[in-house]
């Protein structure tokens, strides 16, 4: 089991890396969409380019860029899952950019993170993944409850 928490960083100016609504939870070997909205004060985003990373120990590592020329640039560590479908990009609408990870797996845990730059400014939008075995924990505000595999209750997101 994964959980999801979102801690969006922005800079002054222009353009926005804003939060979308990630699952809060996915089961292993599920799939999971990590969203990530990019708008820039502009008639066109004609020099946008996306990165998603990973940071799993000291140094994030690129994942996959999307960039300016409408090219998908992949990450060494990732070209072989994302030739095999295992991680790809889908532009879903203008300014909205998902990351789907396939097949979850423990090996998934991180510190994602959401780039969008032009030439003249960056912004980055931090999702984090971590991995969850046995029982998990969500918090919301001033409210927290665990849930345990196999037992009911609502998960409160």
């Amino acid at each position: 089991m994964f959980v999801l928490s979102l801690f969006p960083s922005v800079k002054p100016n222009t353009l926005r890396v804003s939060p979308q609504t990630p699952p809060s939870f996915v089961l292993e070997g599920s799939d999971i969409t990590l969203p990530c909205k990019v708008t820039q004060e502009l008639t066109h985003n004609t020099y946008l380019s996306i990165t998603w990373l990973v940071k799993k120990g000291a140094t994030p590592e690129e994942i996959l860029t999307f960039g300016p020329q409408l090219d998908v640039v992949v990450g060494q560590k990732f070209a072989w899952r994302f030739a095999n479908g295992g991680i790809r990009l889908v532009p879903v609408s203008y300014g909205l950019y998902e990351l789907v990870i396939s097949r979850v797996n423990s090996s998934d845990e991180g510190v994602y993170a959401c780039n969008g730059s032009f030439p003249s400014s960056s912004n980055t939008n931090i999702l984090t993944l971590r991995s969850m075995h046995r029982a998990f924990r969500v918090g919301r505000r001033n409210q927290t409850e665990d849930f345990h595999p196999g037992g009911q209750g609502l998960c409160p997101v």
